[in-house]
């Protein structure tokens, strides 16, 4: 489909008359070039209906990256183009509709397959679908929805696009197009939508199931197999097989070698969807098999111990479900290396022999634990819990000369001593073979850091720099300076080296002007040490101010009526205030000085005065009291 102004019938002959010089247009710019910027060129074979996309690889070369199956139509012009614009959603030929539609030239586009609902996925034209991989568009090269978006999301406007013909798809091979039945209006590959039907939807492989077969008998392993793609058509001839036989991979199930095939059957349908399916096909011997089970490696201190009722315990041998006598088992050893053999089990009575074979090892060393040294004793920060998951953490490696082990397999028993002055750690390991590893060690608690100083302290605003009536927010801060500075918190290591000042100090203000000071500080080498400090602030005043009582004064006593406006009133409050012989006496020095107005609010016909005083040292304290002015 090529695309369509969305306009009723009045402008059918306009649209036609764009399009068609949005075909001139098209051809005119058929030899743009492509953006420097992509990585990508686009080839579409018209005569073969599909689409490979190429990208550059690091030495700046196109490579084939993906094959899409599309319908091109007879009206698709070969020539080179630039792709442009890309539409969500956008009109075609009908009118119908288009998703991830992206501009080849003039009216032709990649979009997906036409529905005749604007914005509506479930409105699919099913049989346009089911053209795909055939020439069947207007013009336009229709995909999948999966294939539109690729380009639509992958792709970058001003990618190269060639348009050729071939009889070659191209080097990636055409991709199969899914068939759909008249039940769903949706395309399967469209995903991302959660209302999709086809989304809940799978291939399937039938009539697959294990099988006995005789003894040269006719076999092939896809005789009653059918397979069914996501959409539910037939899709036998996508299942691919993978046959082993004793862990190798065999080209068929070869009924003149008896024993156990595996069968895998495979399934990817035209939407990548995947199935699968495994079958046992047993080819029978003229009699049974006999079955050896539960053979493992074998791990021994001497070759002496590698007798046959040695090697037979927890060894299963059946013979049509029964138990084997041993007298029809054998077992040989063949050396294979020093202190390396190969241990054959053949079990046979009148049938094709059972063989399994596994590895004998001797081994006279112990296990090897690393990262501990018995006997050796070792400090520990007291600040870290010692306990099992500690004790492992000491551990660098384990090892040993033929068994795999691990930290896991070692066993630790732990002791405390000296009622936790000291611990002991006994670390056991066995390898297979019985050889055992002991280490014992001892941890002793050493305090590596240490933080001194009293577990709680009082403090006065004062000694803060602030009176009663400083906000928390300044009591904080002060008081953060003040516990690092002079509150005598100290803080060392074991060998005397001074970490005071690489203290870090949290404060938790828990109201009241009660405060939980925690000091923390590490010696960089992975050592560290904690204290907690209760703190409580006494809120005290570095003045006391003397005659600053709330009182009333008439209007004429101080000289205004109520037609003044408010400044004068405010300056003859104030020069109302400096006569009142106010003072203020330094608690600490008992030195007095006179406070300044320093603020004057008004509200109705009171006012409200903020008197401020500082003495030497620049410490300051504000007192606010009221004067009512009567006009009575």
């Amino acid at each position: 489909m090529k695309e369509q102004n969305r306009h009723g019938s009045f402008f059918i002959l306009r649209v036609v008359l764009l399009l068609a010089a949005g075909i001139l247009l098209g051809a005119g710019s058929g030899h743009m070039k492509a953006d420097a910027a992509s990585d990508y060129q686009i080839k579409i074979n018209k005569q073969a209906n599909c689409v490979t996309i190429y990208k550059k690889n690091a030495s700046g070369n196109y490579k084939p990256v993906k094959a899409l199956v599309c319908s091109t139509g007879y009206a698709t012009k070969l020539g080179t183009f630039s792709l442009g614009e890309k539409m969500r959603w956008h009109v075609l030929d009908g009118p119908c509709y288009g998703q991830y539609c992206t501009r080849i030239y003039g009216g032709v586009l990649f979009h997906s397959v036409w529905y005749t609902g604007y914005n509506d996925p479930s409105t699919l034209s099913i049989s346009s679908y089911n053209k795909l991989g055939t020439t069947a568009s207007h013009g336009c090269v229709r995909l999948t929805v999966a294939g539109a978006k690729w380009i639509y999301d992958n792709v970058p406007s001003g990618t190269q696009v060639i348009i050729y013909s071939s009889s070659n798809p191209g080097p990636l091979g055409k991709p199969k197009a899914i068939k759909l039945p008249y039940t769903y209006g949706w395309d399967p590959t469209d995903t991302g939508n959660p209302n999709n039907p086809w989304n809940n939807k799978k291939p399937s492989i039938s009539g697959v199931k294990d099988q006995t077969v005789n003894y040269n008998a006719d076999f092939d392993v896809m005789r009653g197999v059918t397979a069914k793609n996501t959409t539910g058509f037939d899709a036998k001839s996508l299942v691919t097989t993978k046959i082993t036989y004793q862990g190798k991979a065999v080209s068929k199930v070869n009924t003149k070698m008896p024993g156990t095939y595996k069968v895998k059957y495979i399934l990817v349908d035209e939407i990548e969807r995947r199935a699968a399916a495994t079958a046992k096909i047993t080819v029978r011997g003229e009699r049974k098999k006999p079955v050896i089970s539960g053979v493992e490696k074998v791990y021994v201190t001497a070759k002496s111990k590698l007798t046959k009722k040695f090697l037979l315990k927890n060894v299963s041998v059946k013979q049509g479900g029964k138990k084997l006598a041993s007298k029809y088992v054998e077992i040989t050893l063949k050396k294979a290396g020093k202190n390396v053999y190969i241990v054959t089990y053949t079990a046979q009575n009148s049938s094709l022999p059972a063989v399994v074979k596994t590895k004998a090892y001797i081994d006279k060393k112990a296990p090897v634990i690393t990262g501990v040294t018995n006997g050796k004793t070792y400090k520990v920060d007291a600040s870290k819990k010692i306990n099992k998951t500690y004790a492992k953490s000491l551990i660098k490696k384990v090892s040993d000369n033929l068994t795999k082990v691990k930290k896991s397999d070692v066993a630790i028993k732990l002791t405390k001593l000296e009622s936790g002055a000291k611990y002991k750690a006994v670390y056991t390991l066995k390898d297979q073979a019985g050889n055992k590893c002991v280490v014992t060690i001892y941890l002793v608690p050493v305090n590596f850091v240490k933080i001194t100083g009293p577990s709680s302290i009082t403090v006065d605003s004062t000694a803060l720099g602030y009176s009663s009536n400083a906000t928390a927010s300044q009591i904080k801060n002060a008081l953060m300076h003040y516990l690092l500075n002079e509150a005598g918190v100290k803080a060392y290591t074991f060998d005397k080296r001074n970490l005071t000042g690489e203290l870090l100090l949290e404060l938790t203000d828990n109201g009241n002007d009660s405060y939980t000071a925690l000091f923390t500080v590490e010696d960089g080498k992975g050592h560290s040490a904690k204290k907690k400090i209760k703190v409580k602030v006494v809120r005290k005043d570095f003045f006391v101010f003397e005659g600053a009582e709330d009182c009333t004064v008439t209007g004429s006593a101080i000289g205004i009526s109520q037609e003044d406006g408010e400044e004068a009133a405010k300056e003859a409050v104030k020069s109302y205030v400096e006569g009142l012989g106010i003072t203020a006496s330094a608690i600490s020095s008992g030195e007095a000085v006179v406070p300044a107005v320093t603020e004057i609010v008004v509200r109705d016909n009171k006012y409200y005065v903020t008197l401020t005083a500082t003495d030497q040292e620049k410490n300051t304290q504000s007192a606010v009291f009221c004067v009512t002015v009567s006009f009575n």
